[in-house]
């Protein structure tokens, strides 16, 4: 069995653990590294994002079968709730 990053949903406003293959359109995820490190983009405007919303059900990769994949945006809760910046 090969090793996996870590990946968590959020739930009620609590971090569940769940399988990649389980995330559902909708859902607001963020993932760890093998070695326990919280997945955090630093490319452009994306720097510092670490939470995603599923905009798709996540669906086996073409390229690498047994493997999922999401598509997925940025999610920023200050956006959701309007306030500025």
């Amino acid at each position: 069995m090969s090793e996996q990053r870590r990946v968590e949903k959020l739930e009620d406003e609590k971090w569940a653990e769940i399988r990649m293959q389980d995330l559902r359109t909708g859902d607001i995820f963020r993932i760890y590294e093998l070695d326990g490190k919280l997945v955090i983009t630093n490319v452009g405007e994306l720097t510092g994002v670490y939470m995603w919303r599923c905009y798709k059900d996540a669906y086996e990769s073409k390229d690498w079968p047994g493997t999922y994949e999401v598509a997925c945006s940025p999610y920023l809760p200050f956006q959701e709730k309007g306030a500025g910046g």
